[in-house]
């Protein structure tokens, strides 16, 4: 019996240039969170601050003693002069290289920032592992609460840092229990797993079908190097029509997936076969003889009737 999926309405999720960007630091008890939380999980006192202003923090609290040091030296060259000639120089030079060090301090703030930032990042791994597992257990709770939907939430979070096949399982399980609509913030390619996996061919059939624009390079790869295995799932040979379809949004595609292609000609619906014979109509600098050949075949089989197709062979 086909399990009834959930109707859901996921948060937007956020994006962002680099996956360390989305952890949180707590300044007073040093945990580390990937999930947004208004106040400390662990501590329940303060607010997580991203990672980067916490280096940007340690960053300007380094410049800032240097530049201490620099004054207290300036001063107590000063005081030690023993002649008026003596002071005056100490005070040119003083100036001079204040100066020097607040014009170096301004041009190498960046790479101080940078520093820091991998510093921390080396020396507080064990806490930032820490803190995934402790968002990890929370998912686990979330699912045994029934909230599916939180739990996926998380998970993809915690997934745009922790990159594994048992993540991307996780997530699919919960995916495939949702009733999907093209108008959700949904992945792909980042699920994509090394190994055969049944739940992730059902879940790369819904997307075929809701949201052909997420089929992309690294899904065709994968759909291509099993498509024996598809084929023999339940609603596997539909899928492979579908993918197939979704390969032919670009020339590029079709050069590089032509044997999925092929293999799904034939049962391509009218519309997805008629865009393929557009695209060979206009296959400059693309050796499709092979395809051409095919798509000719089938036009005669199939199509000999229909004049949308007159023009192309």
């Amino acid at each position: 019996m086909t399990m009834r999926k959930k109707p859901v309405q996921f948060k937007p999720f956020k994006r962002t240039t680099f996956a360390f960007q989305k952890l949180t630091y707590c300044r007073r008890c040093g945990t580390f969170s990937i999930l947004k939380e208004q106040v400390c999980s662990v501590c329940h006192k303060k607010t997580p601050i991203p990672v980067e202003r916490q280096a940007e923090l340690v960053a300007a609290k380094s410049l800032r003693i240097d530049a201490l040091i620099a004054v207290f030296l300036f001063l107590a060259g000063v005081l030690l002069a023993r002649t008026s000639v003596e002071s005056i120089a100490m005070i040119l030079c003083g100036l001079i290289l204040l100066t020097l060090l607040f014009l170096f301090q301004r041009k190498w703030r960046k790479s101080f920032f940078l520093f820091h930032l991998d510093n921390m990042f080396h020396k507080q791994l064990p806490q930032i592992k820490a803190g995934l597992l402790r968002n990890s257990q929370s998912i686990v709770r979330d699912r045994d609460a029934g909230q599916e939907r939180i739990a996926y939430e998380k998970l993809r979070e915690i997934g745009t840092l922790l990159r594994s096949d048992p993540i991307r399982k996780l997530k699919l399980i919960f995916l495939n229990q949702f009733y999907l609509r093209k108008d959700m913030d949904l992945e792909m390619d980042s699920l994509i797993m090394r190994e055969f996996d049944p739940d992730l061919v059902d879940y790369i059939g819904t997307i075929a079908r809701i949201r052909k624009d997420l089929i992309k390079k690294r899904t065709l790869r994968y759909v291509t190097r099993y498509q024996i295995e598809i084929a023999k799932l339940p609603g596997g040979e539909n899928i492979l029509i579908d993918v197939a379809g979704c390969a032919l949004r670009t020339k590029p595609y079709i050069d590089q997936f032509r044997s999925l292609i092929i293999g799904q000609m034939r049962k391509l619906p009218k519309e997805r076969f008629l865009r393929l014979c557009k695209m060979l109509h206009q296959r400059e600098g693309y050796d499709w003889d092979d395809l051409y050949a095919r798509a000719q075949a089938v036009c005669e089989e199939q199509y000999h009737w229909d004049p949308d197709f007159s023009k192309f062979f």
